[in-house]
């Protein structure tokens, strides 16, 4: 008996509680706390093209709730300009000792100020509540 299962391309409505099932999966597995998955996401994933159907989806959940450090999947979470940011740091690596310590000193400052600039647009840069969502003192926030 053969069954006829539309691709997840043909199903798009199923596509948020899917992503939604993924997610529990995930911070099970991973022992994270991601809570959500914000609209401008879901519309991007029911927007996709999904050649791999539910397979690919599983994997882009996947790797979206590994690599999260925040308590919700954003659309940044799954465009593949994430992936190239963070790889575009270990091209041209220095071979120097000391030049790799410089370079690696500016790739942290680089991730520092990225992270405080996340966390203050989360916390419409309000320092009290920044300082709560990133579990940091005030003053650290204010130092960094």
């Amino acid at each position: 008996m053969t069954i006829e299962l539309p691709s997840l391309s043909e199903r798009k409505e199923d596509i948020p509680l899917l992503s939604m099932a993924f997610l529990r999966k995930f911070n099970s597995k991973f022992q994270k706390n991601v809570t959500s998955i914000n609209p401008e996401a879901v519309n991007y994933l029911q927007k996709k093209e999904w050649k791999g159907n539910i397979r690919e989806l599983e994997n882009e959940m996947e790797r979206a709730v590994l690599l999260c450090i925040k308590d919700f999947l954003s659309i940044e979470d799954f465009t593949p300009e994430t992936d190239s940011a963070a790889c575009s740091i270990f091209r041209n690596l220095p071979v120097n000792w000391q030049q790799f310590k410089e370079y690696k000193q500016r790739v942290e400052n680089e991730l520092e100020k990225r992270y405080i600039t996340t966390l203050m647009n989360d916390a419409n840069n309000n320092i009290q509540h920044a300082s709560k969502i990133g579990n940091l003192d005030r003053m650290q926030i204010y130092r960094l």
